[in-house]
């Protein structure tokens, strides 16, 4: 699921988030948008996406891993991503070793982890990694 442009400024006005657009050899390849804590240092990946067309290129990890360079002193990042997207849940297990932590859906909504506006009718994955 792309982010509606909706969506995407609705995360952009959040307090600490940080955009970026991504560039590989002068072409846009994505977005990504953070919400970044400087006391608690534990991050939230908001929005990570490769434009289509660009989708099978490692891009993701690349993203992945500029993002991590950028944050060094993060402790945590948490994403959530709905549970249809096979290739998200691929992505963050797989390739960027994130664990599932909980699994919610509209009749199960977390008490201990914020919903995210597009997926409240949905069923979705938290996902955690834990920073060394």
């Amino acid at each position: 699921m792309i982010p509606s442009k909706e969506d995407i400024l609705h995360a952009m006005h959040k307090e600490r988030a940080e955009s970026y657009l991504i560039y590989a050899e002068k072409i846009q390849v994505g977005e990504c948008i953070l919400l970044i804590d400087k006391n608690s240092n534990c991050n939230i990946l908001d929005f990570l996406f490769i434009n289509k067309g660009m989708e099978g290129k490692n891009l993701g990890v690349k993203i992945w891993r500029a993002i991590k360079n950028k944050y060094p002193q993060t402790k945590r990042w948490m994403t959530i991503t709905p549970h249809f997207e096979v290739r998200n849940i691929h992505f963050y297990i797989n390739k960027c070793q994130f664990k599932a932590v909980e699994f919610a859906h509209p009749h199960y909504l977390s008490s201990t982890r914020p919903i995210h506006p597009i997926l409240k009718d949905e069923y979705y994955f938290y996902f955690e990694k834990e920073m060394q």
